[in-house]
């Protein structure tokens, strides 16, 4: 046993074991072909990231909000003033592209959410990726009108809270893709434009909303 000094006598007894103890021995000793029926460490896959992820999160309905009521984009500016809402300067070119619904409908807004209740909380993380995550958790993400839409049907936003809108986005005159985002500061509520690029990086305590479904 001098070749194998360095290891001690319980070190190798539970190297033996794991690989099959006596039966294992035996088989190398009759000089049959020696076959490892169990070695956990070796046979099981390293943990993938979604394998990592934790359960899927729960969104939770915070309003109802109906999309159709303005019929046209200068209507929202127009209503969005009358509610002294500020609007951005980039938010106002992608509000100028939003597709309207052609008949009143309603749609449930999640309670706001960050991307670390998504499963993603030690680094930043890419749009596409947070997007896709909404979708695999039961989500959907939004019609781009309910950025404005939500706006003026959220006049009750606490101070100091933020979220932005989980939508596809929509180029401004530069060409740079943005989401909504919606804002009370101490002067007032606000409708902004974020970064909305797919590998636009996000934050674990980043802020979002999408639409929870109805159940059919």
């Amino acid at each position: 046993m001098a070749k194998y000094g360095k290891y001690t006598g319980n070190q190798l007894e539970d190297f033996l074991n794991k690989i099959g103890g006596e039966a294992v021995i035996d088989q190398m000793l009759s000089g049959k072909d020696l076959v490892v029926v169990e070695w956990p460490s070796l046979q099981r896959p390293p943990i993938t990231a979604e394998q990592a992820m934790p359960a899927p999160f729960q969104f939770k309905s915070a309003r109802t909000i109906k999309l159709g009521l303005h019929k046209t984009p200068a209507e929202y500016r127009k209503a969005l003033k009358a509610a002294k809402v500020d609007v951005g300067v980039y938010a106002g070119q992608i509000l100028d592209k939003i597709t309207i619904a052609k008949e009143v409908i309603e749609v449930d807004i999640s309670k706001s959410f960050t991307v670390a209740d998504l499963g993603y909380t030690t680094s930043t993380t890419r749009y596409d990726v947070i997007k896709k995550r909404i979708v695999e958790c039961g989500g959907e993400l939004c019609p781009n009108e309910v950025g404005p839409a939500d706006r003026l049907q959220n006049l009750d936003q606490p101070k100091e809270d933020w979220y932005r809108t989980a939508m596809e986005p929509l180029s401004d005159s530069d060409d740079v893709l943005g989401v909504f985002h919606l804002e009370h500061h101490g002067d007032g509520l606000h409708l902004r434009s974020y970064d909305g690029d797919d590998g636009a990086l996000c934050n674990p305590y980043g802020r979002f909303v999408c639409v929870v479904p109805r159940k059919k």
